[in-house]
């Protein structure tokens, strides 16, 4: 089996066929290794722009003519005490799930063993530490033995929440704890005391009109002052890769999901579907109408559409997984493996920092069941509800609701939907 590297969005899309067709064939069918979404990535993160930083190193395997496999990764030379140090990671590594290789279960085996063979078999110059975060216990890429000048290592990496669904969302309902039941009513009734409370959700390209809708929702919720990468509408390289993934061209679908308090969006989710597979990826929520948690309401509207459309699990992507749980998430925990050049600027810092940290004691980590960026103790009580200003069905989302596939559930239809939220077991 041969593994060469592209290193161009123009060649994954001249393989976009094969590469699509070994994802969804492939045992974990992921969506953050499909290729449109991999090509949209690469044509708006300024970082693979020349002199940006970064460069496509995307390892592709062949027996022959036919392409058997693939692992999507990049290039970013850093320095270490003034030195060049290469590093190669995966393309992806915000907003994404577990890094694998992707090929057909049959092939699979062969198709990693490659892989591992021809990234240790690359010069210094590509690499002197090959990074893979978020690798658990079935990770397919376990390091295997390494040649002397090399060295691996495993340290704590960011856990991946999903919800399970085979019971349906009654099931699903039925499993949360009792208290998380009771404040998703309460808040329920809070959202209904402010006005009258209907819903949208579109998948087709019209919904770039609902998109801007949730980029303007966002702008009111936390978000808006949040410095890092939480919100999209202040990065505009990210609004323009969803508005590429949302344009479609593939076997990945965007689907927006909107609440609304007098046809007003008061909470919005940003989510994708890849085959079999659905994926929560962004949420927000009015900050005037935080009090009511609106975003509370939509969750449970989601995980309704979600059931209902016959999905059996729903990725909630890594972090903040004390607060998922609440949600039924099943947590896995997973490990960064760290392959390391010995006598390299990696190497070199790798082991003074485990020297370092046999030296000084570490500061234990903050229970997993709270935000450690939040003490809620010392928070002062959030102002009330704000009620939104009543008006018409804005005219770009009255839009989006008359084009065919758009699902608009109008106050009884929603009360309808949310029935679970009236009652009281």
């Amino acid at each position: 089996m041969q593994v060469r590297f592209a290193h161009a969005a123009a060649e994954l899309a001249a393989l976009r066929e094969p590469l699509e067709a070994l994802n969804l064939a492939s045992r974990r069918r992921c969506a953050f290794t499909a290729p449109g979404l991999l090509e949209a990535f690469l044509l708006t993160d300024p970082r693979f722009a020349p002199g940006g930083g970064a460069e496509p190193w995307i390892a592709l395997a062949s027996e022959g003519a036919r392409l058997a496999g693939y692992l999507p990764l990049r290039r970013v030379v850093e320095r270490i005490a003034g030195l060049p140090a290469p590093r190669l990671e995966p393309l992806i590594t915000v907003e994404t799930d577990r890094p694998h290789p992707v090929a057909r279960p049959e092939d699979l085996p062969r198709v990693t063993s490659a892989l591992w063979a021809a990234l240790l078999a690359l010069p210094r110059s590509a690499w002197s530490l090959l990074e893979l975060p978020m690798q658990d216990e079935q990770a397919e890429l376990q390091a295997p033995p390494l040649p002397p000048g090399l060295f691996a290592r495993h340290l704590p990496s960011r856990a991946v929440s999903v919800v399970p669904l085979a019971g349906g969302f009654e099931g699903w309902w039925a499993g949360l704890d009792k208290r998380q039941r009771h404040n998703a009513r309460r808040q329920y009734r809070q959202l209904q005391a402010l006005g009258p409370v209907s819903a949208l959700a579109t998948e087709e390209s019209p919904a770039q009109e609902v998109f801007d809708a949730y980029l303007e929702l966002e702008a009111r919720s936390w978000k808006a002052g949040d410095p890092g990468s939480a919100a999209l509408h202040r990065h505009p390289e990210r609004v323009a890769y969803y508005r590429r993934l949302l344009a479609g061209g593939g076997a990945l679908r965007l689907r927006l999901e909107l609440l609304l308090v007098h046809d007003r969006p008061v909470a919005g989710k940003v989510v994708a579907r890849y085959g079999d597979r659905l994926y929560h990826l962004h949420t927000a929520f009015d900050d005037a109408c935080a009090a009511a948690s609106p975003g509370s309401t939509l969750t449970v509207l989601a995980m309704r559409w979600a059931a209902r459309r016959g999905f059996r699990a729903v990725n909630l992507l890594p972090d903040f997984e004390y607060h998922k749980r609440r949600w039924g998430a099943e947590v896995t925990p997973t490990r960064r493996l760290q392959v390391i050049r010995t006598l390299s600027p990696h190497g070199l810092k790798a082991l003074a920092g485990q020297l370092r940290r046999r030296l000084v004691s570490r500061v234990p980590p903050p229970p997993a069941t709270r935000n450690p960026s939040r003490v809620e103790a010392s928070l002062p009580p959030g102002p009330p509800p704000a009620l939104p200003n009543p008006g018409p069905l804005d005219p770009r989302l009255a839009a989006a609701a008359a084009r065919p596939g758009a699902e608009r559930l109008d106050p009884p239809a929603l009360r309808a939907a949310l029935a679970c939220l009236a009652g009281e077991a």
